[in-house]
């Protein structure tokens, strides 16, 4: 999932979506105005990637996305069945900073999607927390996002979504834990989709051209 007025958040998520697969991952790259696309109830890992515009505001192919998850009348589970993980973009020059990302992030909490990542160690304040706020201004993004994803990628790995599990022998699969279970397909395997078509990690973004 990325949202993305200038191209950065929209070039990330698909590195993202690139390097899982390249990894053995089943992912799918969709821009937030796609979401609908996504059935919520099946449990996968869901990775949105957001800019910031305006005064704190998300990208224009983004703002559907935030009016879905924004709203009231949705039950405290909508979101159970999901890890979630969310980089935001964003320049200390201006207000607001990474303002989308915050509130994406603690709104997806707020209707029971349970959190994937807690931040990299070595990464200053807020800036590698669960919730990672990449600066463009001080060191530039690159100094927050390179060691989020190095982390994000660490925690898939443990959950046994992109590979082979240590210690299985070809062609018999190591016996997965209960939430590393919760991320496989119906056949088991890091290649299999969901009934939905989509895989079992979820890159979402939303762009100004995407």
């Amino acid at each position: 999932l990325f949202g993305s007025q200038t191209g950065n958040a929209e070039a990330i998520a698909g590195r993202i979506s690139k390097d899982i697969g390249s990894r053995g991952g089943s992912c799918s790259l969709l821009s937030m105005k796609d979401y609908e696309k996504i059935d919520v109830t099946l449990e996968r890992a869901v990775i949105a990637v957001v800019s910031t515009t305006g005064q704190g505001d998300p990208p224009e192919n983004a703002s559907k996305f935030f009016r879905y998850v924004k709203g009231r009348t949705h039950p405290k589970t909508l979101l159970g069945a999901w890890r979630f993980a969310v980089l935001g973009l964003g320049d200390t020059n201006y207000d607001q900073f990474c303002k989308p990302g915050k509130t994406l992030d603690k709104r997806l909490e707020e209707l029971g999607a349970r959190r994937l990542v807690t931040g990299p160690t070595g990464a200053a304040a807020e800036h590698g927390g669960p919730g990672g706020a990449a600066d463009e201004a001080e060191g530039g993004l690159e100094a927050t996002v390179e060691p989020w994803l190095q982390h994000l990628y660490s925690v898939l790995d443990k959950m046994q979504v992109l590979g082979p599990k240590e210690g299985a022998s070809e062609g018999q699969p190591a016996r997965a834990t209960s939430e590393e279970g919760a991320m496989k397909g119906k056949a088991g395997g890091p290649a299999c989709d969901l009934s939905d078509g989509l895989g079992k990690i979820v890159v979402l973004f939303g762009s100004q051209t995407g």
